[in-house]
């Protein structure tokens, strides 16, 4: 009994201390919805309702120009990336458990020329969903540019040996960040499996450059310039 009165006052002092941050009708009304329901809070729900409405406050109005730069880096403008490094990196900060983010945050790094973040997301989108072949091939490609060549192979070999399904499943099953990407896109599976089979194609030919005996750093550099990161 006196672990659950313990345990219902701490929720009570963290439901407190977020109402103070919000603007005077807010607090009044979450005050009062508080004090009709008998002082009972669900903290955890109120907690996650709270991190969406900060996260709907700052997501940007459209993601279709990241589509766009996927598929023609050159456009990049670094000043418009800024607000989509902004999104994902309050998802990571408020969700930490959704993968697509630590992925598309590394992709966002890498078309605004920081590397080295870019490498320490991808590597933990990796970690935490090793079979979604998009984590691996961007990784193993991002490896290859900046001429390490052991990494780049392992991670290109190891994206051939994943099931298209499971990335499939992957991406269609994600409720914001996927989703928010392909909200535009009316043939969704026959896109990610025509990128999918592309993407397959591209491994296979850049693992071959890496493996032949004969090639050149020069040689390899020059064909990894050529590939860019892709979301899809």
């Amino acid at each position: 009994m006196a672990d659950h009165t313990q345990t219902h006052n701490e929720d009570s002092y963290k439901f407190w201390t977020i109402l103070r941050s919000f603007s005077r009708r807010a607090f009044v009304f979450y005050a009062f919805l508080y004090l009709v329901s008998g002082g009972v809070v669900d903290y955890k729900k109120f907690q996650d309702g709270f991190k969406v409405r900060k996260l709907n406050m700052i997501v940007p109005s459209s993601f279709d120009y990241l589509l766009e730069i996927s598929n023609d880096p050159s456009s990049v403008e670094v000043e418009r990336m800024k607000e989509y490094l902004r999104y994902y990196q309050a998802v990571i900060e408020f969700f930490p458990h959704i993968s697509e983010s630590y992925a598309l945050l590394g992709f966002c790094y890498y078309q605004v020329g920081d590397y080295d973040k870019a490498i320490v997301l991808l590597k933990e989108a990796v970690r935490r969903k090793p079979e979604v072949f998009w984590y691996r091939y961007n990784l193993g490609v991002l490896y290859g540019k900046l001429g390490e060549e052991g990494l780049s192979l392992t991670e290109l070999q190891s994206s051939q040996r994943l099931n298209f399904e499971t990335t499939l499943r992957h991406i269609l099953s994600s409720k914001v960040i996927y989703r928010n990407l392909l909200l535009h896109v009316s043939e969704k599976n026959t896109m990610i499996l025509k990128g999918l089979n592309e993407g397959k194609i591209e491994a296979a030919h850049l693992v071959n450059i890496l493996q032949m005996s004969k090639s050149k750093e020069d040689l390899i550099l020059k064909e990894f310039r050529a590939v860019r990161l892709r979301l899809f």
